[in-house]
């Protein structure tokens, strides 16, 4: 039942994000068709577009944790629910529910000692992530070479055309351009202006413009990233930006210790929200390195009501 009211509320939100437009998975140029979408929808819109996420999330982890005759209903709506994540033609929209989903599955299998059976398992786990996250990377890389920007042109340039390159391509700048960017960043740094905040609160968007300025931090990252000229705030930029080379470095380490303390304390639990909420922070942590999604993007915070629902049923029906 909660899953059919993710359903409900996901679909509500695509219906007034796209408003009749083509969604960017089946336009011509899939990123034109994003940057247009993106101007016209809101912070609202993309909160509850967040339903999507979650009900992959949810989805998946009772597909491979359920046995019986259920599994497949599960699976249907792990189907349903990535294939309206991906609507956006992004790629993190898909990845953001299918990793945690995954993560939290091995979390649950976890046994107290190892055998065939759990080492089974675990495969069948592992095999599927791989199956996702493959097909993913390869329609991440069919969409960059639909594209005809400045990045997509100089993609073509460096690949060619086969969908077999481009999905090595486009892993290989996914791994290391957020690493070449920030180089290139820290060469600049004695020049760079301290922000104060103001990227940390990016997610806030124009809530804190009044108080901390207008900043644009994909406009500097970008330039750097020449000559692809992509999007990669990389992971360090917005503590750099914010507060200087030792600034950014307290930062991280405090960020660290955070998120390590979290991922240990849900680590035992044993509640399906608990789960995915470590499988999220997990992600978070990995998908860091290539730039902090959190301090960007403020979708996450419609993730942390959802869990909690969750968590309630899951109590309600155990009559606690």
């Amino acid at each position: 039942m909660y899953l059919l009211v993710l359903l409900a509320v996901a679909v509500l939100a695509t219906v007034i994000r796209f408003r009749g437009s083509v969604p960017a998975l089946f336009a011509e140029n899939p990123d034109v068709a994003r940057q247009a979408q993106r101007e016209q929808s809101n912070i609202l819109v993309g909160l509850l577009s967040e339903a999507w996420t979650l009900g992959v999330s949810i989805s998946l982890l009772r597909a491979l944790t359920l046995g019986g005759r259920g599994r497949a209903l599960y699976y249907a709506f792990t189907f349903i629910f990535i294939l309206g994540a991906a609507l956006g033609g992004s790629r993190n929209s898909v990845l953001v529910g299918v990793v945690p989903g995954l993560i939290a599955s091995l979390s649950v299998r976890r046994p107290q000692r190892r055998t065939s059976r759990s080492f089974a398992k675990s495969s069948v786990v592992t095999l599927v992530g791989i199956a996702v996250i493959g097909t993913i990377v390869f329609l991440g890389g069919q969409r960059t070479l639909a594209g005809t920007g400045a990045f997509e042109t100089e993609f073509r340039a460096r690949y060619g055309g086969s969908a077999l390159t481009a999905s090595a391509g486009s892993l290989d700048l996914s791994l290391s351009s957020s690493g070449e960017t920030f180089g290139r960043l820290w060469a600049q740094r004695e020049s760079l202006a301290w922000a104060h905040g103001a990227y940390s609160l990016t997610f806030l968007g124009s809530l804190v413009q009044p108080v901390f300025g207008d900043v644009d931090l994909y406009g500097i990252t970008s330039q750097l990233s020449w000559p692809y000229y992509m999007n990669t705030a990389t992971f360090v930029a917005i503590p750099l930006l914010d507060y200087g080379p030792v600034g950014a470095a307290i930062f991280l380490v405090i960020l660290g210790l955070c998120v390590g303390l979290a991922e240990r304390r849900l680590e035992f639990t044993l509640g399906p929200a608990q789960h995915l909420a470590r499988g999220l922070i997990v992600y978070f942590a990995a998908f860091g390195i290539y730039e902090l999604y959190p301090f960007i993007y403020p979708t996450w915070l419609s993730l942390i009501p959802g869990l909690w629902v969750l968590h309630r049923l899951g109590r309600g029906s155990k009559g606690e």
